[in-house]
């Protein structure tokens, strides 16, 4: 999971963790912690709503933050 991109979404977008947890439904600021980290990925209904929240695709979230 690209976890850079998504830290960076969020920040551009000027959300916290815990607020960015809230708009997909996420159990906690862990999980988007781990998210952003790469330690997890979320599944594919949060993944969605990630995508729609941070205006990228569900691919751009999947693709691999270390090639960039």
């Amino acid at each position: 999971m690209n976890g850079k991109l998504m830290k960076e979404r969020r920040r551009a977008l000027g959300m916290t963790q815990m607020q960015l947890a809230v708009a997909v439904g996420a159990s906690s600021v862990a999980m988007v912690s781990s998210w952003e980290r790469g330690c997890t990925v979320a599944s594919v209904p949060k993944l969605r709503k990630l995508a729609e929240v941070l205006g990228v695709t569900m691919e751009q979230l999947l693709e691999d933050g270390e090639d960039e």
